[in-house]
């Protein structure tokens, strides 16, 4: 039996306190959700996926920068981000040879994989974040393009804007596409940096 002047206990945590752990919660689901938005965005603005979607990319490359910007974990969103997407644009590869075709996914993503490190990097050298996406995006593509005995040089971001010529005229012709990657990429990163 207790006494009479012991301390009353704590009252119960109300239904809605759901505790300290759940901000890490909502915060991990934020960054798989972004890497599931960022994937489908991606493979559905590849030109000739779906008809009307390339502007996707821009949505895609946003929910991108949310993944490879948001800490612990982001290098296997983003690998994942990336094995989706290739899987999706190298779909017709499937009939030619099925292991080439799924070599091309789960190698491919490791272009994707290095994105949190370089821009981690870059921003250790005080380029600002979007710019710094954009020169690491731009960087993946020409590795994944030009990289010896791998070469892909299919879908790349600025690929999507086929039907808009007019959008990448200038920095094709100044830069290549490396350039049209950089500004497309760090453009969708700073509407993604001003919309959270």
């Amino acid at each position: 039996m207790r006494s009479a002047s012991a301390a009353p206990s704590a009252p119960a945590p109300a239904p809605a306190d759901l505790g300290p752990a759940e901000p890490a919660r909502t915060g991990a689901t934020r960054a798989w959700l972004c890497a599931a938005g960022a994937a489908l965005c991606l493979s559905v603005a590849a030109p000739g996926a779906v008809r009307g979607a390339e502007a996707l990319v821009v949505v895609g490359l946003a929910l991108l920068y949310r993944v490879v910007t948001g800490g612990r974990g982001s290098a296997l969103r983003a690998y994942l981000v990336g094995v989706a997407y290739l899987a999706a644009v190298s779909w017709s590869l499937r009939h030619i040879v099925f292991a080439a075709y799924v070599a091309i996914a789960l190698l491919g993503g490791v272009y994707f994989a290095i994105l949190p490190r370089w821009v981690r990097g870059l921003g250790a050298l005080r380029v600002p974040g979007p710019l710094a996406f954009g020169l690491a995006v731009a960087g993946a593509a020409w590795l994944r393009a030009y990289m010896p005995e791998i070469t892909y040089p299919h879908a790349q971001p600025a690929h999507a804007l086929f039907r808009w010529p007019a959008l990448l005229y200038g920095p094709v012709a100044l830069g290549g596409e490396e350039l049209a990657n950089v500004l497309l990429a760090a453009c969708a990163a700073a509407a993604a940096a001003g919309a959270w």
